[in-house]
């Protein structure tokens, strides 16, 4: 009986092998512990993959949010130029916010381009169909050249020269618009004789002298087409002028409303009517600009004239001329402002006063305290976008209103040029060796504009900053993080 116990008891406490047994308690235990710590391990990694995929949903909102809202940035800069860079509103996206800044970009003139005329003076750019034709005085005459828009090489057989124009001669240039062919014209005065060149491509020059026309310092050139037939206007700044066949080089009389002269607008319709001008019934206004726009906001376009003592309109849609002069002032500048000036003249009287006529439907009528802000500046002025252009001390400025409200200078230098005849002034600079053309200084044309574009989470944390030049062909921001 008590070896039977024995051999049981020795039974139970040892393995056949010898080895300690393993309670199944502890080993349920351990199965647990593992399965805890399987279950953390996985609750870890989940929260983790959850934290990384939400920083990524985070980060392609980001991305999403700030591309967007350079896309609207840039498409109010496109419109509007570098002027609305200054009061660019924020842009909300899912919750988060973009705000921008924008400066010119100056190392960018992509559209800026070179034309050549080494050693010539008394250098003119006019705009024509498909570029620019500019044209300076050399020792051998006048020395013209054509280039294509954004060409800093000259069209072939060009330049050529206009005999017997020097240094003493006047001459007037003129673009052409609208005839194939022809490229514009030259008025030139030879010993009291008027004469007309007309360039064509290839450098093709054909000169005549046209009955009646009279060629001086004031002479004002437009070309347009007239009884079906490409035609130049020239006016002595009168309210006459004479049009010229440029086929045949008839000649025919036409004037126009006192205040005006007779001209081509730039759509092709000639101003004017046949026959010498009546009788003047007041004192005479002399032309020396002429200019279109939208003045009264219509869509559709608009004339003005203007000249040392008075500003003339005429409105879409009125056969009616509106003119302005003031007794005992001179015409300092006029053109057309953005805003509360709108069309109108800055007149300066003879106690050194300065007021600004702005037109209304009736007329021309004073804006208080409107001359103030315009005190240096002559001849024409525009604005629009915020962009300010105006010649202040015979250079050419652009100003845009800064961060502060008060005007930050975009662009100083240069003479002003009309280059797509948008009534905004662009840039031609003067150097030795020829002339630098530049559209639009102020704006994303001429100088590229670098948009910076800061977007930041509901908590005010800045998640993305992305940079973009305004006038490139990338589209995609370059992102930093």
């Amino acid at each position: 009986m008590n070896e039977k116990t024995c051999h049981a008891n020795e039974t139970a406490g040892w393995t056949p092998s010898g080895e300690t047994r393993v309670p199944g308690a502890i080993l349920a235990l351990a199965s647990t512990a593992t399965a805890v710590l399987s279950v953390v391990l996985l609750f870890g990694y989940v929260t983790g993959l959850s934290d990384r995929i939400e920083d990524l949903e985070i980060s392609a909102q980001a991305l999403f949010a700030n591309y967007s809202a350079m896309d609207f940035a840039e498409s109010i800069l496109s419109a509007s130029g570098a002027g609305a860079g200054s009061y660019l509103p924020p842009v909300t996206t899912a919750g988060m916010v973009s705000t921008f800044s924008a400066a010119p970009d100056s190392s960018s003139r992509s559209r800026s381009f070179e034309i050549d005329l080494p050693g010539a003076e008394d250098l003119r750019v006019v705009r024509c169909s498909g570029g620019a034709l500019a044209a300076g005085v050399t020792s051998r005459g006048l020395s013209v050249t054509f280039h294509r828009t954004g060409s800093d090489d000259p069209e072939v057989g060009f330049p050529i020269v206009v005999p017997g124009v020097n240094d003493a001669t006047e001459w007037a240039i003129a673009g052409c618009l609208f005839e194939p062919g022809i490229l514009g014209v030259v008025a030139s005065d030879r010993d009291g004789t008027g004469q007309l060149h007309v360039i064509r491509e290839g450098g093709i020059i054909s000169s005549s002298e046209p009955d009646g026309i009279r060629i001086s310092s004031s002479t004002l050139i437009t070309t347009g087409v007239h009884e079906g037939s490409p035609a130049a206007a020239l006016s002595d700044g009168s309210n006459t002028a004479i049009v010229v066949n440029l086929d045949g080089s008839a000649s025919q009389s036409f004037h126009s409303p006192e205040g005006t002269c007779p001209v081509f607008l730039p759509w092709g319709e000639l101003f004017g009517e046949p026959g010498s001008a009546p009788p003047a019934d007041g004192k005479s206004c002399t032309v020396t600009d002429f200019f279109t726009g939208d003045f009264n906001q219509d869509g559709e376009p608009d004339v003005a004239w203007a000249g040392p003592s008075s500003v003339a309109c005429r409105l879409s849609g009125r056969n009616l001329v509106i003119l302005d002069s003031v007794e005992g002032s001179a015409l300092v500048a006029w053109g057309f402002l953005e805003g509360r000036y709108g069309l109108g003249g800055l007149w300066e009287s003879t106690d050194g006063e300065l007021s600004w006529r702005k037109l209304l439907w009736s007329g021309f009528q004073l804006l208080p305290a409107g001359g103030v802000a315009l005190a240096g500046y002559s001849g024409r002025i525009s604005s629009a976008g915020g962009t300010f252009a105006g010649v202040r001390s015979g250079r050419l400025e652009y100003t845009a209103a800064g961060a502060s409200g008060s005007p930050a200078l975009v662009f100083d230098g240069g003479t002003p040029v009309d280059l797509d005849g948008s009534g905004l002034m662009d840039a031609a600079v003067v150097h030795d060796d020829g002339i630098t053309l530049m559209p639009d200084p102020g704006g994303p044309v001429g100088a590229s504009l670098r948009l910076t574009a800061t977007t930041a989470a509901p908590s005010g944390e800045v998640l993305l900053t992305g940079t973009r030049t305004v006038d490139s062909e990338n589209r995609f921001p370059e992102v930093s993080r």
